[in-house]
């Protein structure tokens, strides 16, 4: 059996970094995402106007509360922008701490603390967006492990059938919105680091899943950093040989026509209710559908680089072109759907789904996964709507999910209401306060990092937002050690809670009790230290090319 036991340096996500930056003297070496420098063009912030809603820079800042006494105070105070040197020395103080752990064969629990369930459970976006740094890192051994791992899980029979059923049901768009045998997000962890069918109930109507589970493997295939064909051959042989005659990677992508999921209920990257059309999966999904049509394009045999089967009679020649036909209309109707939320107007409001009211949402966090990672070929006007609805979430540290959020909000831990979920507040008291996420601010300075690198190095701007976003991160990760009693209901009796220090946490909930914000039970979350990464890893590649330009 493989050894579970995880090792913290070892997995490091930003380890290697100081490691290469003091062999080479520079950081030029971190991947570029595959892409070179566009042309230069006008400065994307004059485009987006001065009268915007997006917030200046001097208002993207970090408390002095939080500033003073850090362990990071150094660099949080640090006049200008960080540098390649400061970036080396985060890196080294960081690396025993923020870190991934992987478990035995690759998997990868969602948070590391023993006082929650996620240390039992692994999610497929979690995972993914995790495999990506290590990629991106330079641990291609990890990463690889970790998306072997998903794929053996999605590709074996009991679970593969969960999609072959909506290539052979006559109803198949019915069949989904009555949730039918839905693709698992969420899986259980075995003792040998595989994962396995989650035994709880859950809501796995979560079509962005779906979209990182092509996304991933297909952005790595283009950037030259992944042998897809081998791979596939390798599921083939290794997981499920009884259906040679199709591809995994062509049965995700059918299934995205058929169950025509532009018009389907999901339930987010939150687990939220169920919403038809969520701008967030959405964006998942066009951004996998989008590095499908790279791949086939660029490969040797196009469209019939994986086995495709329409039936035992249908020529090759045909079921290719079948083939292509679905994800050409599914990519269509997404970005259509999309446009719907994301309207291409000068000042327009992003919007994630229609409430409980039949008003709209515009207020959702979420939808920062369409400006990162994947690019979805969204207009100026596009991305400053994403832009101008996610910053009315922000607040002095961190960002809200979206206005009124109950999840491990304020003195959520302290309640012991009967008829509450344990990790719900009660977000009708007066001053509530919602949790404020760890997550939010490393995507947006990886994306303004990125942003920066393919308008041609120009706007200077961009790189300021990268490096105030990045220190906002810094600022959250946990100075002493954080503990607190839990008040679980379910299991009728009081869980003990440590968040340690140097951690980065999910989310952070006020306790009125003590007056504090406190690191939720969740923490560290391991995609949080992923997305921390890949800001880490997308600023340092910007500065190599401020100086070049």
């Amino acid at each position: 059996m493989v050894d579970p036991t995880p090792h913290r340096a070892e997995l490091s996500l930003v380890e290697q970094l100081a490691v290469r930056a003091l062999a080479t003297g520079s950081i030029v070496d971190i991947d570029a995402d595959g892409h070179a420098p566009a042309a230069p063009a006008a400065s994307f912030s004059a485009m987006l106007g001065e009268d915007s809603g997006i917030p200046a820079i001097d208002q993207i800042r970090v408390p002095t509360d939080r500033v003073s006494g850090h362990f990071l105070e150094r660099f949080l105070r640090a006049p200008g922008q960080l540098g390649e040197s400061d970036l080396v020395v985060i890196s080294h103080v960081l690396a025993a701490s923020v870190s991934t752990q992987i478990l035995g064969v690759g998997a990868v629990p969602a948070s590391t603390n023993a006082a929650t369930h996620y240390s039992s459970k692994s999610w497929l976006r979690d995972s993914a967006m995790i495999a990506l740094a290590l990629k991106r890192d330079g641990k291609a051994d990890k990463a690889e492990a970790i998306l072997w791992n998903i794929l053996s899980f999605h590709g074996a029979q009991e679970q593969r059938w969960r999609f072959d059923h909506y290539h052979t049901s006559p109803d198949p768009v019915g069949d989904y919105a009555k949730r039918v045998r839905h693709p698992h997000a969420m899986t259980d962890i075995a003792a040998d680091g595989r994962l396995k069918e989650a035994t709880d109930v859950w809501g796995h109507e979560q079509l962005d899943s779906i979209g990182w589970l092509i996304f991933l493997p297909f952005r790595l295939a283009n950037e030259g950093a992944l042998n897809l064909g081998a791979l596939n051959d390798r599921i083939t042989k290794e997981v499920n040989s009884f259906n040679a005659d199709e591809s995994l990677f062509v049965v995700a992508l059918k299934f995205l026509n058929r169950i025509e999921a532009w018009n389907q209920s999901g339930r987010g990257p939150w687990e939220d209710m169920l919403k038809q059309s969520r701008a967030s999966e959405l964006g998942m999904m066009l951004a996998g559908l989008i590095e499908a049509q790279k791949f086939f394009a660029s490969h040797p045999n196009g469209w019939g680089a994986f086995a495709c089967c329409y039936g035992k009679d249908v020529t090759t020649e045909e079921c290719q072109r079948r083939l292509r036909e679905e994800v050409d209309r599914a990519e269509k109707e997404i970005r259509a759907a999309l446009l719907r939320r994301v309207p291409d107007v000068p000042g327009a409001l992003a919007i994630e789904c229609d409430d409980e009211t039949g008003e709209r949402r515009s207020q959702d966090s979420g939808m920062l996964w369409l400006l990162y990672p994947g690019e979805i070929g969204l207009t100026v006007n596009q991305e400053a709507a994403i832009l101008r609805t996610v910053y009315r979430n922000m607040r002095e540290v961190g960002f809200v999910r979206w206005p009124g959020d109950s999840y491990v909000g304020q003195d959520y831990a302290n309640e012991r209401r009967e008829h509450m979920w344990p990790d719900f507040a009660d977000g009708s008291v007066p001053n509530y306060r919602e949790a404020r996420w760890s997550l939010f601010d490393p995507l947006l300075a990886a994306y303004y990092a990125r942003r920066y690198v393919t308008s041609g190095s120009r706007d200077g701007q961009l790189l300021v937002r990268a490096d105030r976003h990045l220190r906002r991160t810094l600022a959250m990760i946990t100075n002493t050690e954080s503990q607190f009693d839990w008040y679980r209901q379910d299991r009728k009796g009081v869980t003990s809670v440590t968040i340690p220090r140097h951690c980065l946490p999910e989310a952070e909930w006020f306790d009125t009790q003590s007056g504090l914000w406190r690191p939720n039970h969740n923490s560290p979350l391991m995609m949080a230290n992923a997305a921390l990464a890949l800001a880490m890893l997308r600023y340092g590649y910007a500065l190599t090319h401020k100086a070049a330009a």
